[in-house]
């Protein structure tokens, strides 16, 4: 019996065994077949449009055709969590970044576990952003407006495209920064909280440089400063918050992730030939036109970056105590 025993061990041993360098096989052939992105909000959006103009000559440097699946809903979680169940092959993927990373501490209830369950793949774009005023108040620097909220407390009102957004957490890092009492005003989307504060609904917000240039461009809007660290190429003229003497320094980024397990071999090749795509000239210049930086990185870059952001807003949430759920 114990012979009978170990030879159905040893047995099963060999075929684990034999199964290993099926693995790297697989990943030296990979992709076999179309590639599945996942996107986390509805088509037509600017993270829809953002990840299609990105992806658009991936198919060239991997041999196979890349299928946009839109997957809305629940702040980005859906999809998300899509991604993060399914096989870790590397034929389902998942654009997402900075909502990715707030969306693990503003939901606590949540089917996955975004820093476990997924592995960046490679870095799509950065977006600054921007504040930005009716151009009715008496108002033309950040300075200015710190005092002016410091002495109207209360009665500055900032929009944002939703509660728990991007956005409304810049519009809460500020407050808390700059020491001042303005009223968080959340909108369906960032579009009518942009025509809201055209039309004086509202005095004031932080929208995607991307989505607000138009409006600055066109007189509608007072644009004060970026949030980014530093000045951006899109506005060089604009000074950065910090410059204006308000402590952060902030991008929304966008990165394509994995399944966590997707074999190694497979995010490599996967990594370069993202990166190639984006490369691209005509794909860096239509990502600029809409107001996106590329930021080239490696598989150990971006992971430093994703790791990075995790460390940041855990710091931010411990503060402010916002909460979806």
């Amino acid at each position: 019996m114990n012979s009978m025993r170990f030879l159905a061990f040893a047995s099963l041993l060999a075929g684990t065994v034999a199964t290993i360098p099926c693995v790297a096989a697989d990943a030296s052939n990979y992709p076999e077949r179309p590639i599945r992105v996942v996107v986390n909000y509805a088509p037509g959006g600017s993270s829809d449009s953002l990840a299609r103009s990105a992806l658009a000559d991936l198919e060239s440097f991997l041999g196979q055709g890349v299928i946009v699946d839109n997957r809305p809903g629940a702040n980005g979680n859906i999809g998300t969590g899509f991604v993060a169940k399914s096989a870790p092959d590397g034929y389902t993927l998942g654009v997402s970044g900075l909502s990715g990373v707030t969306n693990s501490f503003l939901y606590r209830n949540q089917s996955y576990d975004f820093f476990k369950d997924l592995v960046p793949v490679a870095m799509i774009a950065r977006n600054p952003g921007v504040l930005i005023v009716n151009k009715s108040l008496p108002i033309r620097t950040a300075q200015e407006l710190v005092q002016y909220a410091k002495a109207h407390p209360g009665k500055l009102n900032f929009a944002s495209g939703g509660r728990g957004s991007s956005l409304h957490l810049n519009g809460e890092i500020f407050k808390s920064a700059a020491g001042v009492d303005i009223v968080h005003v959340p909108y369906r989307g960032e579009a009518p909280a942009l025509n809201d504060l055209v039309g004086g609904q509202v005095q004031m917000m932080f929208a995607v440089l991307a989505s607000a240039k138009p409006f600055i461009d066109q007189g509608l809007v007072r644009a004060l400063a970026v949030t980014s660290p530093e000045r951006t190429d899109l506005m060089p003229d604009l000074p950065t918050l910090r410059e204006s003497g308000i402590g952060f320094g902030l991008y929304s980024w966008a990165a394509i992730f994995a399944p966590a397990g997707t074999p190694r071999p497979i995010l490599e090749k996967l990594n370069v030939a993202i990166r190639k795509a984006i490369a691209q000239p005509k794909t860096t210049e239509r990502l600029r036109e809409m107001g996106a930086e590329t930021v080239d990185m490696d598989l150990a870059q971006i992971k430093a970056y994703s790791d990075q952001e995790q460390r940041f807003w855990a710091g931010v949430f411990s503060k402010l105590h916002v909460q979806m759920d």
